[in-house]
């Protein structure tokens, strides 16, 4: 972490691959996050979003060290466009609700970390997206606003008290609300809504009169409109950033690559916005006390520069400039929870690439974790960060060491973990032009590791087609292009010291893009698979190859 500096908002935005910290797969693009207990045993528990072909929410249990055991994996038959947990039922367990294009889903929780099946709730709006909770009539159960995109309202939704839902009205706002967030912003106990609209860029606030009533929306402009012609994202967030009892708001804007504060006052309005600069294409901003001074701290991810910026308060309504971070490829959903028992905030970010979820551990003062892992051979290219990464104990000394890869590089680099939970001694191994993928496997019958690289061995920006140049009259017919060469599969094998014998080649298909390590025959060996992606001047090149591992160390096609 190091600060931000104040007049040109210069952040650290050194890429980021790989981390010491543990790494969970999503199974899909990381969407949006949200933390509880969900089985009741005093430690934070994750629901991750992702979308892929079903649509999916993981469940990650924690265990209060830092690391979870894995949960359910709930298809939900389409993408979730927004997710909560909160107790809807009031049994003291958390519930979940997901919001998609046409309907709410509430899975109510079972308190072991288990859901019953969701109850359906079909919304009226055709575009829905940003969700809030809040007791909107007083009668002391959570409530639901849902933003509707095209008609330009927010949809009601009374909480019954058994994870349903009765419609209770919609409310009129500004053009293309994305973002809602509830709280009380005068202070008069009652709860109220505000919304981040981004064709009309600016805010409405909605004023809570009880009983599922609310007051016509005031509006209130962003200071920076950005460009009229485009809809850039807007986010909200709502908590007491000065300490008066109300809450205030923070508001992410994409467009501009800010925050802006706005602090609740008694008479129902909002002071003007502070502008504090965050990194580029900022995501939903969190609030929480981060270094541990009882004084409420703004977290925000940011999905193009590949990092978070962290804004320490001073307990009224000012923040310092960004502590920034470096944490993964385009992180795609940020929560904050206490997952290491020590009752430091951590950071648990979703990634574009790969598609997992990434654990930093709160160091009490408003910075995470330990430093990015950097090898000195990949420190100083951008192309060079390694993005093909994975673990095993090559060693024997049981704890985890790693071997990683850049499609940039012709080398894997297998470096060594220590006591301390870091990492050294590193090591080079000649593989071949584009490593795509990585496997560990016990190849040869021995006790330690070996480990497999799929080399794609051609390098598009050098050996790929020519570009043809349309030239006015006739032109000879250039002859094509020769096929790439075949990809190969590397193997390395262990010797049971962390260090590993001269490469053994394996000729596969063109492309291999992924490579996988299992015991297709039961006989004690693992096996490999290649997924081939092909050569498209070829017919029929894009095919599985299947290696059998024998006990002699060869393999048979």
């Amino acid at each position: 972490m190091r600060p931000a500096a104040a007049s040109s908002g210069h952040r650290s935005t050194d890429p980021v691959s790989i981390f010491p910290n543990p790494v969970f797969d999503l199974g899909g693009l990381p969407f949006c996050g949200a933390t509880a207990d969900l089985d009741r045993d005093g430690k934070t528990d994750l629901v991750l979003c992702s979308i892929s072909e079903n649509g999916r929410l993981v469940v990650l249990l924690g265990r209060g060290d830092g690391t979870f055991a894995p949960g359910d994996r709930l298809n939900v038959g389409g993408n979730v466009e927004s997710l909560l947990t909160e107790d809807f039922t009031d049994d003291g367990v958390a519930d979940l609700v997901a919001v998609q294009d046409d309907r709410i889903l509430t899975s109510v929780g079972k308190g072991d970390g288990s859901f019953a099946e969701p109850i359906t709730t079909i919304l009226q709006g055709s575009l829905p997206h940003g969700a809030a909770t809040g007791d909107f009539n007083l009668d002391r159960r959570r409530d639901l606003a849902v933003t509707d995109f095209k008609s330009n309202t927010v949809e009601l939704f009374l909480g019954r008290g058994d994870g349903s839902f009765s419609h209770g009205g919609r409310l009129s706002v500004g053009e293309a609300p994305l973002s809602v967030a509830g709280g009380d912003f005068n202070g008069d106990g009652r709860a109220d809504l505000v919304t981040a609209n981004i064709k009309s860029h600016d805010l409405s606030l909605l004023l809570g009169r009880g009983q599922g009533r609310f007051a016509a929306a005031r509006r209130v402009p962003l200071d920076h409109a950005g460009d009229p012609g485009f809809m850039h994202q807007h986010f909200v967030a709502a908590g007491d950033l000065d300490g008066d009892g109300r809450d205030d708001l923070v508001v992410s804007q994409q467009d501009v690559n800010e925050i802006s504060v706005f602090l609740g006052l008694a008479d129902g309005t909002l002071s003007a916005g502070k502008d504090y600069r965050a990194g580029f294409s900022s995501l939903p901003p969190r609030i929480e006390d981060v270094n541990g001074d009882g004084r409420k701290d703004i977290v925000v991810g940011n999905y193009g520069s590949n990092d978070v910026s962290v804004f320490l308060g001073d307990g009224r309504g000012s923040f310092v400039p960004a502590l920034t971070r470096g944490v993964c490829d385009g992180p795609g959903a940020l929560v904050i929870g206490r997952f290491n028992g020590d009752r430091r905030p951590d950071l648990a970010v979703a990634c574009r690439s790969p598609w997992a979820v990434a654990l930093f551990l709160g160091n009490g003062d408003g910075t995470f974790g330990p430093p990015p892992l950097r090898p000195a051979g990949l420190r100083d290219s951008v192309e060079r960060v390694p993005d093909v990464l994975v673990a095993g104990d090559f060693d024997g000394d049981r704890r985890p060491d790693l071997a990683l890869a850049s499609s940039s590089l012709d080398q894997v680099i297998v470096l060594r973990g220590d006591a301390a939970g870091g990492f050294g001694g590193e090591a080079k191994y000649e593989v071949g032009w584009h490593p795509t993928s990585l496997a560990v496997g016990r190849f040869s019958g021995a006790h330690h590791l070996d480990l497999a690289v799929a080399v794609r061995n051609w390098n598009p920006r050098v050996d790929g087609p020519t570009i043809c140049t349309v030239r006015m009259g006739p032109a000879p017919t250039p002859p094509p292009p020769p096929p790439p060469p075949r990809g190969e599969v590397v193997l390395l094998r262990g010797r049971g010291d962390g260090s590993f014998e001269a490469p053994v080649r394996l000729e596969v298909g063109w492309n291999p893009a992924d490579l996988k390590a299992a015991d297709l025959n039961l006989d004690g060996l693992d096996d490999l698979v290649v997924a081939n992606a092909g050569d498209p001047t070829i017919d029929d090149s894009a095919y599985v190859s299947v290696f059998l591992a024998g006990k002699d160390g060869g393999f048979e096609q």
